[in-house]
Protein backbone atom coordinates (compact mmCIF):
# COMPACT_ATOMS: atom_id res chain seq x y z
CA UNK A 1 0.00 0.00 0.00
CA UNK A 2 2.95 2.32 0.81
CA UNK A 3 2.92 5.62 2.89
CA UNK A 4 -0.34 7.66 2.25
CA UNK A 5 -0.52 10.33 5.27
CA UNK A 6 1.68 12.46 5.50
CA UNK A 7 2.43 14.97 8.60
CA UNK A 8 3.23 18.11 9.12
CA UNK A 9 3.30 21.49 10.86
CA UNK A 10 4.69 24.91 10.19
CA UNK A 11 7.36 24.27 13.22
CA UNK A 12 8.73 21.17 12.24
CA UNK A 13 12.18 22.62 10.60
CA UNK A 14 15.77 22.53 11.67
CA UNK A 15 15.12 25.26 14.96
CA UNK A 16 15.84 28.44 12.73
CA UNK A 17 13.14 30.65 12.60
CA UNK A 18 14.21 31.20 8.57
CA UNK A 19 13.16 27.37 8.23
CA UNK A 20 9.73 27.40 9.51
CA UNK A 21 8.00 25.48 6.98
CA UNK A 22 10.62 23.10 6.10
CA UNK A 23 8.75 20.19 6.37
CA UNK A 24 5.51 21.40 4.53
CA UNK A 25 7.97 22.56 1.37
CA UNK A 26 9.84 18.76 1.62
CA UNK A 27 6.61 17.59 1.02
CA UNK A 28 5.55 19.35 -2.14
CA UNK A 29 9.27 18.50 -3.13
CA UNK A 30 8.33 14.80 -2.82
CA UNK A 31 4.81 15.04 -4.60
CA UNK A 32 6.40 16.59 -7.49
CA UNK A 33 9.20 13.97 -7.52
CA UNK A 34 5.97 10.90 -7.75
CA UNK A 35 2.97 10.61 -9.04
CA UNK A 36 1.39 9.39 -6.32
CA UNK A 37 -0.97 11.79 -4.38
CA UNK A 38 -0.59 12.32 -0.34
CA UNK A 39 -3.03 12.84 1.94
CA UNK A 40 -1.56 15.57 4.09
CA UNK A 41 -2.17 16.47 7.95
CA UNK A 42 -0.76 19.74 9.32
CA UNK A 43 -0.98 22.19 11.94
CA UNK A 44 -0.26 25.53 13.71
CA UNK A 45 -0.26 26.61 17.31
CA UNK A 46 3.40 25.31 18.29
CA UNK A 47 6.61 26.81 18.48
CA UNK A 48 9.88 25.61 20.12
CA UNK A 49 10.36 26.74 23.36
CA UNK A 50 14.17 28.33 22.06
CA UNK A 51 16.23 27.83 18.15
CA UNK A 52 18.26 25.46 20.27
CA UNK A 53 15.75 23.14 21.96
CA UNK A 54 13.71 20.16 20.71
CA UNK A 55 10.92 20.83 23.30
CA UNK A 56 7.74 22.83 22.34
CA UNK A 57 5.40 25.46 23.52
CA UNK A 58 2.15 26.21 23.09
CA UNK A 59 1.49 29.29 20.84
CA UNK A 60 -1.95 30.59 20.76
CA UNK A 61 -3.94 31.63 17.78
CA UNK A 62 -6.27 33.96 16.37
CA UNK A 63 -9.12 33.93 14.48
CA UNK A 64 -6.49 35.55 11.84
CA UNK A 65 -3.24 33.74 12.94
CA UNK A 66 -5.48 30.52 11.81
CA UNK A 67 -5.96 31.68 7.99
CA UNK A 68 -2.72 32.71 7.75
CA UNK A 69 -1.68 29.67 8.48
CA UNK A 70 -3.93 28.01 6.11
CA UNK A 71 -2.82 30.06 3.52
CA UNK A 72 1.02 30.03 4.67
CA UNK A 73 0.47 25.80 4.21
CA UNK A 74 -1.42 26.04 1.21
CA UNK A 75 1.58 28.08 -0.47
CA UNK A 76 4.61 25.81 0.91
CA UNK A 77 2.67 22.74 -0.46
CA UNK A 78 1.18 24.33 -3.71
CA UNK A 79 -2.21 22.82 -2.85
CA UNK A 80 -4.99 24.74 -3.59
CA UNK A 81 -6.75 22.51 -0.73
CA UNK A 82 -4.96 21.06 2.51
CA UNK A 83 -6.49 17.47 3.51
CA UNK A 84 -6.14 18.36 7.19
CA UNK A 85 -5.65 21.36 9.12
CA UNK A 86 -5.18 20.65 13.00
CA UNK A 87 -4.33 23.04 15.78
CA UNK A 88 -1.62 21.76 17.47
CA UNK A 89 -3.05 22.25 20.97
CA UNK A 90 -6.33 23.85 22.61
CA UNK A 91 -5.05 25.39 25.50
CA UNK A 92 -5.25 28.65 27.10
CA UNK A 93 -8.04 30.06 25.04
CA UNK A 94 -10.80 32.10 26.63
CA UNK A 95 -14.37 31.62 24.80
CA UNK A 96 -13.59 35.08 23.12
CA UNK A 97 -10.62 33.49 21.20
CA UNK A 98 -11.72 30.32 20.74
CA UNK A 99 -14.73 31.28 19.00
CA UNK A 100 -12.89 33.19 16.88
CA UNK A 101 -10.29 30.66 15.80
CA UNK A 102 -13.25 27.71 15.43
CA UNK A 103 -15.07 30.58 13.31
CA UNK A 104 -11.94 30.65 10.95
CA UNK A 105 -11.37 26.86 10.82
CA UNK A 106 -15.02 26.86 9.55
CA UNK A 107 -14.78 29.58 6.96
CA UNK A 108 -11.67 28.21 5.51
CA UNK A 109 -13.74 24.52 5.46
CA UNK A 110 -16.60 26.71 4.11
CA UNK A 111 -14.27 27.95 1.42
CA UNK A 112 -12.91 24.96 0.47
CA UNK A 113 -9.13 26.24 2.20
CA UNK A 114 -8.95 22.49 3.85
CA UNK A 115 -10.58 19.31 3.73
CA UNK A 116 -11.20 18.55 7.44
CA UNK A 117 -10.46 19.91 10.72
CA UNK A 118 -8.14 18.34 13.45
CA UNK A 119 -7.54 18.90 17.26
CA UNK A 120 -3.98 17.78 19.06
CA UNK A 121 -3.10 17.31 22.27
CA UNK A 122 -7.03 17.68 23.22
CA UNK A 123 -8.82 16.43 26.23
CA UNK A 124 -12.49 15.50 25.86
CA UNK A 125 -14.32 18.35 27.42
CA UNK A 126 -12.33 20.58 25.37
CA UNK A 127 -13.36 18.05 22.24
CA UNK A 128 -16.85 18.47 23.24
CA UNK A 129 -16.77 22.11 23.53
CA UNK A 130 -15.62 23.05 19.92
CA UNK A 131 -18.16 20.21 18.82
CA UNK A 132 -20.92 21.16 20.72
CA UNK A 133 -21.11 24.91 21.32
CA UNK A 134 -19.13 26.07 18.62
CA UNK A 135 -20.53 23.82 15.99
CA UNK A 136 -17.25 22.76 14.12
CA UNK A 137 -17.36 19.31 13.11
CA UNK A 138 -14.15 17.96 14.40
CA UNK A 139 -12.65 15.14 11.80
CA UNK A 140 -9.50 13.79 13.66
CA UNK A 141 -8.15 13.49 16.88
CA UNK A 142 -4.27 13.50 17.42
CA UNK A 143 -3.42 12.85 20.88
CA UNK A 144 0.41 11.20 22.16
CA UNK A 145 -0.66 8.14 23.61
CA UNK A 146 1.97 4.88 23.90
CA UNK A 147 3.23 2.52 26.33
CA UNK A 148 5.40 5.22 27.70
CA UNK A 149 3.10 8.11 28.12
CA UNK A 150 -0.82 7.46 28.55
CA UNK A 151 -1.77 10.67 30.17
CA UNK A 152 -4.49 10.94 27.08
CA UNK A 153 -6.44 7.71 28.54
CA UNK A 154 -9.65 8.52 29.88
CA UNK A 155 -11.18 7.06 32.60
CA UNK A 156 -13.57 4.23 32.36
CA UNK A 157 -17.44 5.66 32.81
CA UNK A 158 -19.31 5.49 36.40
CA UNK A 159 -21.14 2.34 35.42
CA UNK A 160 -18.18 0.44 34.21
CA UNK A 161 -17.72 -2.75 35.84
CA UNK A 162 -14.85 -4.48 34.24
CA UNK A 163 -13.15 -5.38 37.32
CA UNK A 164 -12.35 -2.20 38.52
Amino acid sequence: LGIRLLDSADTYHSGLEQDEGYSSSLIRACELATAEPYVVGTKAGMSRASASSTGWRPRPLTGESVRAAVEDERRRMGRETLDVFSLHHCEGYSDAELAAVVSSLSSCLSSNLIRAVGLCNVTLPQLMHVHSTRGLPVHLVQNAYSVYDRTAALPPPPNDRRGR
